[in-house]
């Protein structure tokens, strides 16, 4: 019974502050920030995506150049 009494008293303290959080969160001004950061955020894993690919492209080509100066120094000699 000891134990159940403490469990009322924690949700009874809980309930006014998880109330306040949630006010706090739900302000306009909140929302509006998150949802900036969100953006921000995805704008940054589109550009590292991007450059991922275009470093992978750059490889290719390289890599590509690489065989080609074999090839025409294999066949010049």
């Amino acid at each position: 019974m000891k134990s159940s009494s403490r469990l009322d008293s924690a949700v009874f303290q809980l309930t006014p502050t998880r109330t306040r959080f949630v006010r706090f969160v739900s302000t306009p001004e909140v929302l509006e920030r998150v949802y900036a950061l969100e953006s921000e955020i995805l704008q940054i894993e589109e550009a590292i995506a991007i450059q991922s690919n275009n470093e992978i492209g750059l490889a290719m080509v390289k890599d590509h150049q690489t065989k080609s100066v074999e090839h025409i120094e294999v066949t010049v000699n």
